[in-house]
């Protein structure tokens, strides 16, 4: 794993991300995945009220998440469509079982 990689992995929530496109059917938008990072949060967060809101998720993921996870190679971007998928580099990483640390996909709180 190179340092591009090791930084976009630091993140339990492009963690998360990944995991969601890994164990997903083909691309999804980033919208999609936002509503699906704050539904996992207010299920863990047993409904106090604690976590992100799926806009927050979208600022998020638009303007720092997915910039990095495509930098490191990861996941691809269609801006025009708003399509994320998963790279070739994520799917060889997750075969090599360099992945094995990455939480479910619906575990984690934001950071």
């Amino acid at each position: 794993m190179n340092g591009l990689e090791g930084d976009a992995l630091a993140s339990a929530v492009r963690r998360r991300v990944l995991v969601m496109l890994l164990d997903g059917t083909g691309a999804e938008t980033v919208e999609a995945v936002a509503a699906r990072l704050a539904a996992a949060d207010v299920e863990a967060a047993a409904g106090d009220g604690v976590g992100l809101t799926a806009r927050d998720y979208a600022t998020l993921l638009h303007h720092v998440h997915v910039p990095k996870l495509v930098v490191a190679d990861l996941v691809r971007w269609n801006t025009e469509r708003g399509r994320l998928s998963v790279a070739e580099r994520a799917r060889t990483l997750a075969a090599g079982r360099l992945v094995d640390e990455f939480p479910s996909a619906d575990g984690f709180g934001a950071d």
